[in-house]
This record gives C-alpha cells, structure tokens and sequence, in this order.
C-alpha cells in the first residue's frame, strides 16, 4: 500500500478552506435575525411549556427555572416589551404547572357531603338577618354569587397526611351509588 502525502496535504487544505468559507458566508451574508431569533425563542419556552404539561417525570425546579430565565434572558436585548412579558409570563406559567402537578399526584382523599347552604351573606352589605352564613369573599377573581358553601365531611384519612388551614384542595363530588 502507497501513501501519497501530497495528496494527503492536498485534500485536508481543501477541507480546511471550504470550511472557513461556509463559515465566513454564515457570518458576513447572513447576520442573525433578530425576529426570527425571538420567534424561536419563545417556540422554545411554548414547547417546554407543553413537555412540561404533558409528561410522566416532572423536571427538577431548579433545571426549570434555570433554562426559562436564560431563554428570558436571551430575549431581553431582542424582543419588544410584550415579548418580554410573554416570556416573563411563561417562567411563572411553567413553575405553576409544576405545583399543580404535585398536587395532583398527592393522595386522593374520600368523603362525602355532608351539607349545603342556600346562600351565602355579602358582608359588604347589609347585616344578614336572615340566618344565612356570613362568608367573607376573599377569592377575587369568583363573584360572590357564584360562592355555594358545601361542607365535606372525610371519610377517614390516611396516618402520613396533613391538613393545614388555608390549604387549597380540588373536589370533585359524584352522584351517589344506589
């Protein structure tokens, strides 16, 4: 077996220059797009967003929070301010999908309702005279007409869980079995 060196010498010289002319052309005749670097940016966090909602294992908090505020962080000189928000909006969006998540994987609780008011007094009017419960609505955003009190009672709980005062919860009642 022969081996020509110059041929060799030849063809790697010939890689090595068609190489720094490819980069040069990405350089110099295509400069970085800032829309387009924007627009795939937040595709970047919308796609995260989805995997996030959508998958089995949830990634750490920390690996979440980091990759979103360096997606945030490259948008900052390149967006325009409602980009800036989405992306801003999309680190909390994501972080609470995360909670919801790990509330829903808690364990589920049984119980049964035990009672249900008519009504409910609105303590910003007048004084209820009329027996009806007094409940301050602290929820802004649902309207004190919509607020039915339903009292659950549980029906037995397992040793390991806690019940903290203001501890949000998910109910979901179904008909009684006959």
């Amino acid at each position: 077996m022969v081996y020509d060196i110059v041929a060799f010498l030849n063809s790697t010289l010939a890689m090595l220059v068609g190489m720094a002319i490819g980069i040069a052309a990405f350089v110099l005749v295509l400069p970085p797009d800032r829309a387009g670097t924007v627009r795939r940016l937040l595709q970047e966090v919308a796609r995260d967003l989805r995997r996030l909602a959508a998958s089995q294992r949830l990634p750490a908090q920390a690996a979440l929070e980091a990759r979103m505020c360096d997606r945030v962080a490259l948008l900052l000189p390149a967006a325009d301010e409602a980009q800036r928000d989405s992306g801003l909006a999309a680190r909390g969006i994501g972080l609470d999908i995360m909670r919801l998540r790990e509330l829903l994987a808690a364990t589920p609780l049984a119980g049964h309702v035990a009672s249900i008011a008519r009504g409910i007094a609105d303590p910003n009017g007048v004084a209820s005279l009329n027996g009806l419960p007094n409940v301050n609505p602290t929820c802004t955003w649902v309207r004190l007409a919509q607020c039915i009190p339903v009292r659950i009672e549980l029906d037995g709980m397992p040793a390991d869980f806690r019940l903290t005062a203001g501890q949000t919860c998910m109910v979901t009642v179904f008909p009684a079995r006959k």
